[in-house]
């Protein structure tokens, strides 16, 4: 894949970074979405060094909200062929808004770095 934003091709340290041989082992030196271990903040900014904030927040509302409060990869499907998130209608984008905010009501230990909506992540 090529980022539309420089132009480059994507790799995986772009998104992961310049890991070392015990990154198997749970080192943090390699990015995990989805995981604890890192904070909404760190995961997004990986994100957001190639997709503009101004673009995603044109693209659907709820971006500005969330992009300090929830990792992107809480949503959107990393390593598809076609992020489930553009293939949803209003409504099924809708329920995935309550079911998240129902699960952070109810659940005490409702982590924003580590969130999966009924999906599986790779």
């Amino acid at each position: 894949a090529i980022n539309p934003n420089n132009n480059l091709p994507v790799t995986c340290t772009n998104c992961h970074g310049n890991i070392s041989p015990e990154h198997r082992n749970g080192v943090k030196d390699a990015m995990r979405f989805n995981d604890p271990m890192y904070n909404v903040e760190q995961q997004n900014s990986v994100c957001m060094a190639c997709h503009l904030p101004e673009q995603l927040q044109k693209a659907f509302w709820p971006h500005n909200v969330h992009a300090t409060k929830v990792a992107c990869a809480s949503c959107h499907t990393l390593h598809a062929k076609q992020d489930t998130m553009q293939s949803l209608n209003d409504k099924s984008r809708i329920k995935l808004c309550v079911d998240c905010h129902r699960e952070q009501r109810d659940n005490p230990a409702f982590n924003p770095s580590s969130v999966h909506l009924g999906k599986e992540h790779p």
